[in-house]
């Protein structure tokens, strides 16, 4: 994570300080386990968390680590791993109370 300072425009005059955090090798970390039970709670749908816990298990049996990691680029692969970040990005937002900063 690094700080940067926000430059003020001048139709803009108050300036900030941004974050810009970076999750690194986010898709080949993700634990299917945590994946399946966010999964679980978010949806209560038994046919869905099948289904995912099938593409899991085959994307397991291709994978280096079993267990972890989605496949970078799939169909999947963003809203699962927006799935499994969201609890962050509450804990940052709603805990921490970072604020939403716009762009300058």
């Amino acid at each position: 994570m690094a700080l940067q300072r926000r430059v003020a425009a001048p139709d803009r005059p108050r300036s900030g300080w941004l974050r810009k955090a970076d999750v690194r090798r986010c898709c080949r970390s993700l634990r299917h386990a945590v994946l399946l039970e966010t999964c679980r709670r978010r949806f209560r749908d038994a046919r869905l968390t099948a289904l995912l816990s099938r593409y899991l298990v085959v994307w397991g049996a291709w994978s280096q680590t079993p267990g972890l990691g989605i496949p970078l680029g799939s169909f999947a692969s963003c809203l699962l791993a927006n799935l499994y970040l969201d609890p962050l990005d509450h804990w940052v937002k709603d805990d921490l109370a970072w604020k939403r900063l716009s762009a300058p």
